[in-house]
């Protein structure tokens, strides 16, 4: 088994490690990593209960924390508030939602029923939680399946029987006990007598079903292996054999190219599983140590910008991985990612999440986000000493982004992202060349995240068309990009970063556009520039037209616009932030409402900010200012894409 030190092993890649004074961790290429065989797993379990995520021990720890600690306490009250609110509601029954009809939105729920109950028993110790999880068990278990046509769904109610069958099996009788093993074996980790994970195996293409389907299985496996021994170990040891691959897709340096909601989602259930193992066996095999996970954490802090929003491309929204963050500063040792966690829920650690919606439903206490949110209180601990400081810029060079900020623990700090890559991720949108821009506590510059994933052919997108890019969110038209005729960009388009550099006084990046425009312009390239001593963006794009063009530069915002020719005045929040349209010469801004009609989301008070340019026929630059605070200092000047890193040659590089 090879193992690399992860300090030099980031450094050939020219990736900044999250923080370089911290201990160094040893990590394992997966290619490398040599499992153990389920049998192996079964005979290492522990013979006691709770084994699954959190031991006894553990459990009574966090009691204490939370009568003594005022950070647990106030997560605390999200827990108390589910439950009482358990009190007054049935157990769920099979409801299947959306035109898919997918059952996920049930299991996710289950979930968090029986994490705020299972917390409840250990914490306050009334036995009514005990009776109330006993009836959501039972209701569980008598489902006729877990829908495996869509196994998500399976995989997330096997967590929650699982979590439910270990945390209270000292309160279940034996027939209790033995009708959820029935229902774990027959309709989760057999559903249809096969075992799901097997395709995962050797599929070449992973996305985050493989950490949820294999982490909620093995959390499963783990939970009735006294009983099953045999099925246990076939679902451990095909487990154990798809996770490190499912892991090593944060390399080379961290971002998720689902966008970081699924980053998130994936890293949920690679937790489930190492945590399982670790306490169920007292090792995690090396699981945790698998090259990708050590460097998840970049992707969720440096695409977390202006008050603590993530980069929301694809389907992805706009809040930090709280509970993921909380975790990996724990396991490897790194404070900067837990004061990252407190920082994005500053004085809103007693919110519970917001309910999304699937096919126009309210899900009752949220998505993942809601049960993941109370497992915060499991990774909890005192504020750390944080060491050296993080650089201010990061290009991830395995999904093509960049990222820029003025400070560090700064909510006012300006904040600049861009993105690349590929229009063929899943969960993608046609959003190449797109960039988001904050500051002063005002995200100026946004993305749209998800639509509702229950609209009609909302995952059809394997084609240009695709019923996905009928919908706002998912066209060219809905991202902070370049629109060339009114057309989409291609599904097969790609545009690499070719330009990079980060110095004290700013920090820039160009991305080639060309592919993605192929059938409009001969090169396109857009360069992106936070200049952190004027507070200033830069957005400047080069096209060279390949034929007579109409050209459209957009930029979304929710802020209040105030048009005047070349300058856009925006406001929100007593804050303000002014455009200026540098090039080309004649042009002006224009501003539009964007209201979008059921059934797609609403969009209140979003407008869209245009350049619009009639048909081109010779080399245009389109150059945009964007100044924090009131328009002050000279007008940054045109400097040409290829002459950028000459501007300032005397900076210190970082």
């Amino acid at each position: 088994m090879k193992l690399l030190h992860a300090a030099a092993f980031i450094a050939t890649l020219g990736i900044s490690p999250l923080n370089a004074a911290e201990p160094a961790v040893q990590v394992i290429e997966a290619r490398e990593f040599k499992p153990p065989t389920g049998q192996d797993v079964v005979r290492a379990l522990s013979k006691t209960h709770p084994r699954i995520i959190c031991s006894a021990e553990e459990w009574a720890a966090l009691k204490a924390r939370v009568a003594s600690d005022p950070h647990h306490q106030q997560l605390y009250q999200n827990v108390q508030a589910v439950a009482a609110d358990l009190l007054t509601v049935t157990p769920l029954t099979h409801r299947m939602l959306g035109p898919e009809k997918s059952l996920l939105d049930t299991s996710r729920e289950a979930v968090l029923r029986i994490y705020a109950l299972a917390m409840m028993k250990f914490i306050d110790g009334d036995p009514k939680w005990i009776g109330r999880a006993k009836a959501e068990l039972a209701a569980l278990a008598g489902f006729p399946d877990w829908n495996p046509s869509h196994f998500l769904d399976t995989a997330e109610m096997t967590h929650a029987m699982a979590v439910g069958l270990d945390w209270f099996h000292a309160d279940l009788s034996s027939q209790e006990r033995a009708a959820i093993v029935s229902a774990i074996v027959t309709k989760g980790l057999r559903a249809r007598d096969r075992n799901h994970l097997k395709g995962y195996e050797t599929s070449e293409k992973l996305n985050n079903w493989a950490h949820v389907c294999a982490g909620g299985l093995l959390a499963g496996a783990l939970a009735i292996a006294d009983e099953e021994p045999r099925i246990a170990a076939e679902t451990i040891e095909s487990a154990l054999k798809i996770l490190p691959r499912a892991i090593n897709l944060w390399m080379p340096d961290g971002a998720w190219e689902e966008g970081t909601v699924y980053g998130d989602y994936a890293l949920t259930y690679t937790r489930v599983a190492i945590e399982s193992l670790r306490r169920a066996c007292g090792a995690t095999f090396g699981l945790d140590r698998v090259a990708g996970l050590h460097v998840a954490g970049n992707g969720l802090i440096f695409l977390s910008g202006t008050e603590a929003q993530s980069f929301a491309f694809a389907d992805s929204g706009s809040g930090l991985a709280f509970t993921s963050l909380l975790w990996l500063g724990q396991t490897f040792a790194q404070p900067v990612l837990h004061q990252a966690a407190l920082e994005s829920r500053k004085g809103r650690l007693a919110q519970v999440a917001t309910p999304i919606t699937y096919a126009g439903r309210e899900t009752r206490f949220g998505a993942g986000g809601g049960w993941d949110g109370l497992a915060g209180l499991l990774y909890l601990t005192p504020p750390q000493q944080a060491g050296s400081p993080l650089p201010l810029d990061q290009r991830f060079r395995g999904q093509e982004i960049v990222a820029f900020r003025e400070r560090w623990n700064d909510p006012s700090a300006a904040y600049l992202a861009l993105k690349g890559g590929s229009n063929r991720a899943k969960h993608n949108n046609l959003d190449l060349g797109t960039f988001v821009f904050g500051g002063d506590g005002v995200a100026w510059a946004v993305e749209l995240g998800a639509d509702d994933y229950g609209l009609a052919g909302y995952f059809d997108s394997a084609t240009d068309d695709g019923k996905r890019w009928s919908y706002y969110r998912e066209r060219t038209e809905g991202q902070n990009t370049l629109v060339f005729d009114g057309q989409n960009q291609p599904v097969d388009g790609e545009a690499a970063i070719t330009m990079f550099d980060s110095t004290a006084i700013r920090g820039l990046a160009v991305v080639d556009l060309t592919r993605p425009y192929r059938h409009s312009a001969k090169a396109v390239k857009r360069g992106v520039c936070l200049k952190r001593d004027g507070r200033v963006a830069i957005v400047q794009d080069e096209i060279e037209p390949d034929q007579a063009t109409s050209l459209t530069w957009s930029m979304h915002t929710r802020a209040d616009v105030l048009l005047a020719g070349r300058t856009a005045t925006l406001t929100a929040k007593g804050k303000t932030c002014v455009a200026t349209l540098l090039s080309p010469p004649g042009a002006s801004f224009t501003v539009q409402e964007v209201n979008l009609a059921a059934p797609q989301k609403p969009t209140p008070g979003l407008r869209k900010i245009m350049v619009q340019l009639g048909k081109l026929t010779r080399p245009t630059t389109v150059t945009v200012e964007l100044r924090l605070g009131k328009s002050q200092g000279d007008a940054t000047a045109m400097v040409p894409l290829a002459d950028w890193l000459n501007e300032d040659q005397s900076a210190t590089r970082k």
